[in-house]
């Protein structure tokens, strides 16, 4: 892969010809622009993009001009030092059928509001609290297992970390719930792109066509579970110190609170997005290890027997480290320029798409040697060190950073550490792992294993994928 191409991120003033500098880029066809190709293949349409165009490049879909920026330096300020000039991408302001208006699509000031009551559920201190819910739950799960059969890691880890988040940040039970939320958010993710087209968005959210009908009773079914949860806890009227808690008793500023509509946007956002990109993210994990058995040898070699921190497993670190590099399940970051703003030496005007890719960037040679290999000892040796800050971004960067990364970090570390050190799997050869990307990064077949042993009576026991 070539190297991203070095711009100057230094302000520039605007030119005052009627045209201005634009990034390199493919012409594509007429009126469609790239979107052929990007419908093709996104990830491979993104890769060659900047493989032959740079750091930051231009394509057009529908018209709209698109930029990709992979280089890091002007990435940064996309994301950090001008991100007042943006608001999130159009991708995610057609989720909103989907998320609503919470954390993840608001904006402005209301954006900053919540986010400052959201914030202190994810403060460090509560992360010791978090991290026993997190290897109960693990525990229960491995305690379901039986040797000889074949599990789909997938849909069973969706399902584990769905019961945790609702757990740790709402203090509720939905393990009844859980699968057909799972079935209902796999067709939300499923028809996702298909809300990008303005014509097909009216169809799936209006007319009575198969697949709009069906997307309308997925989300009517995660709305009963979002409303079930929060009618639960205000027939109660307990405060019980979690983040539900805290929405339920928050005021504005003339003594009024959340409306229910906020209350259930906040709930959904942190339910649905809490538990995806973790669940998936302990996927590609375990598909990793499967195919590595040099590097799931040594990790099983640091997992036996061990009792203590989950912090002080310096290469289980690593190896998520790894895996996250290699599979971001937040494959592409999407923001709108709000005003005229220079990027890199290029003036992007208003209403300009940017487009920031943690799977490019985090896969060039420039910045990581032999890019596509898994090997966590890069982050032990020095040689991931000195990396421009957005090289590697997983949870994005900036002021809209992803509020739960700690959180998710915590929750990656401790049930691969419980789970592999109780159970044993062999993935079934031959099954497409071939990555989904749509709203997160999903792997097209599922991830099917054999389970070999399951020994919940000795934790130290060693795993082999």
């Amino acid at each position: 892969m070539a190297n991203a191409l070095s711009i100057s991120s230094q302000e520039i003033p605007f030119p005052k010809t009627r045209f201005s500098p634009e990034p390199p880029g493919p012409r594509g066809v007429p009126f469609l622009g790239s979107l052929p190709s990007l419908r093709r293949d996104p990830l491979g349409f993104f890769t060659g993009l900047s493989e032959s165009y740079g750091g930051i490049a231009r394509f057009s879909v529908f018209q709209v001009p698109v930029w990709l920026v992979t280089d890091p330096a002007a990435a940064e300020e996309v994301l950090v030092s001008k991100a007042r000039h943006f608001v999130k991408g159009r991708g995610l302001q057609v989720g909103r059928p989907i998320f609503g208006d919470g954390l993840l699509t608001s904006e402005g000031e209301k954006w900053r509001r919540q986010r400052k009551l959201v914030a202190p559920a994810f403060h460090h201190q509560r992360l010791a609290a978090y991290e026993r819910v997190m290897a109960d739950f693990t525990t229960r799960f491995v305690e379901g297992l039986r040797a000889g059969e074949t599990r789909d890691l997938h849909r069973d880890l969706m399902r584990l970390t769905l019961e945790i988040v609702a757990k740790c940040l709402f203090d509720a039970d939905v393990s009844k719930e859980a699968k057909s939320v799972g079935d209902a958010l796999a067709v939300a993710i499923r028809e996702f792109p298909k809300l990008l087209n303005p014509a097909r968005r009216f169809a799936l959210l209006r007319l009575p066509f198969p697949a709009g009908l069906e997307l309308r009773r997925s989300l009517r079914t995660l709305d009963t579970v979002i409303a079930g949860v929060i009618a639960s806890r205000k027939a109660s009227g307990e405060d019980r110190g979690d983040l539900l808690s805290m929405l339920l008793a928050s005021r504005d500023e003339d003594g009024e609170g959340m409306p229910d509509a906020q209350v259930r946007d906040e709930v959904m956002t942190l339910f649905l997005a809490g538990h995806e990109t973790t669940a998936l993210s302990l996927v590609w994990t375990l598909a990793l290890l499967a195919e590595n058995p040099v590097v799931e040898r040594r990790l099983a070699r640091e997992l036996a027997g061990f009792s203590g921190d989950t912090h002080a497993l310096p290469y289980l670190d690593a190896v998520v480290k790894e895996s996250l590099r290699l599979y971001p399940p937040a494959w592409a970051v999407g923001r709108v320029a709000a005003e005229d703003v220079a990027i890199g030496g290029f003036r992007a005007a208003k209403g300009t798409s940017v487009i920031l890719s943690p799977w490019v960037a985090q896969r060039n040679a420039g910045f990581f040697a032999d890019p596509l290999a898994f090997r966590p000892e890069r982050w032990q040796t020095g040689e991931a060190q000195g990396l421009p800050r957005m090289a590697y971004f997983p949870f994005g960067a900036g002021p809209r950073s992803c509020i739960g990364a700690g959180f998710a970090a915590l929750e990656l570390k401790t049930i691969l550490r419980t789970l592999l050190s109780k159970a044993r799997f062999v993935a079934i050869p031959g099954q497409d792992l071939t990555p989904q990307p749509s709203i997160t990064l999903r792997p097209r077949g599922g991830f099917r294993v054999v389970v070999t042993a399951v020994t919940p009576a000795l934790p130290g026991m060693p795993a082999a994928l």
